[in-house]
């Protein structure tokens, strides 16, 4: 028989909180959360924007802004003193190989149930990023009492293939409210409308925080060659960052009046009803939760190879080689490939259940 508790606050740790694939993440959970028994609070860096602020203070959450966990020192005396404050019995850390730094100050402030969730993985490139993943990865397993990860490809990355396979991490899906993702011809048209685009103008879409692991540059060049062979078309590519170099490269390719560029929205899924195709090309993903959000959405999606394979819900989808600027794009009828999908597992109602009764086990476990 499961116990009783009394509603149990649970320390969400992020580094920046601004508007990306983690924290929209959190956000979901957190809105389908038994209240009854848990509530989240937050950790974020002091310079991050919050744009859930007003919905997690409704929601009885509290927010609380630290200095940069590069601070050490300052960063690890200040979460001490919040976490001991506010007698926290879980923290669930989402800062990936940085985690090694809020579980260490949980440490020592001796929280008995301390989560290490990665959401990511590494790639080429990023040789200096890469560097100091790997000297924080040793330690992913040194401070947390429990593993989590966003896919068993993330899980393997960071705790090791023989931690996975002695059952030692439990695989949290990135799980959305899956009726708000459901394509709708009137959210098509009211985007459309707003974005001035034609009805039998074809529309590639992208969804993703422009740095060097979306490889927008790379679409762009794929946009190029479709254009070609297809005048009347668009790209949309919607994501905070920097978009500098990416600008100065639509106007190299004289493509100014054919690409889009939004910054990061709310309601995101009424922008997925509004595209044809979606294109993921990143050179390195944890999961790719963009790809399920438009599968589900119902379009078929071309994906890079890096993407892992646990991605795939539908049988709408191509993967193609980054090295590959002329992939055969072709459009499909929303209605004829919808059946396709299978999504029953990225039900965020089904998920966070499943994510609270992982919570309780701990913290029965911790009583015994």
């Amino acid at each position: 028989m499961e116990k009783e508790h009394t509603q149990i606050r649970i320390l969400q740790i992020l580094s920046k909180f601004d508007n990306g694939g983690i924290e929209s993440f959190i956000m979901n959970y957190y809105r389908s959360l038994d209240k009854n028994k848990f509530q989240f609070d937050f950790v974020c860096d002091e310079n991050s924007t919050i744009p859930y602020e007003n919905e997690i203070k409704k929601l009885g959450g509290k927010i609380y802004r630290l200095p940069s966990c590069m601070h050490l020192f300052r960063y690890t005396k200040e979460m001490m003193y919040l976490i001991k404050k506010n007698k926290y019995q879980i923290v669930h850390a989402n800062m990936n190989t940085l985690n090694v730094i809020p579980l260490f100050s949980s440490w020592l402030a001796k929280v008995p149930i301390r989560i290490c969730h990665n959401h990511s993985t590494i790639g080429k490139g990023e040789y200096k990023k890469n560097i100091f993943k790997y000297i924080l990865k040793p330690f992913s397993k040194v401070f947390p009492t429990h593993l989590f990860a966003c896919s068993l490809h993330a899980a393997k990355w960071m705790y090791g293939e023989r931690t996975v396979d002695r059952g030692e991490v439990y695989i949290i899906k990135n799980a959305i409210d899956i009726k708000k993702f459901l394509f709708n011809e009137s959210h098509r048209n009211k985007i459309r409308d707003q974005l001035k685009i034609g009805n039998d103008t074809i529309v590639i879409g992208h969804i993703g925080r422009f740095c060097y692991q979306k490889n927008q540059e790379n679409l762009l060049e794929i946009f190029k060659n479709y254009k070609i062979k297809n005048n009347n078309s668009k790209l949309m590519l919607i994501g905070d960052g920097d978009k500098t170099n990416f600008k100065s490269l639509i106007s190299d390719y004289d493509l100014k009046s054919d690409v889009i560029l939004l910054e990061s929205k709310n309601n995101i899924q009424d922008y997925y009803s509004a595209m044809d195709v979606f294109i993921l090309p990143s050179r390195y993903e944890g999961l790719g939760m963009v790809a399920i959000e438009a599968q589900i959405n119902g379009l078929y999606c071309y994906l890079s190879n890096m993407v892992p394979k646990e991605a795939i819900i539908s049988k709408n989808y191509s993967f193609f080689d980054l090295k590959n600027k002329d992939i055969d794009i072709r459009v499909y009828n929303r209605n004829t490939i919808k059946n396709n999908i299978n999504f029953e597992s990225y039900d965020i109602d089904k998920a966070c259940r499943y994510l609270e009764n992982i919570y309780i086990s701990l913290l029965d476990e911790m009583e015994e």
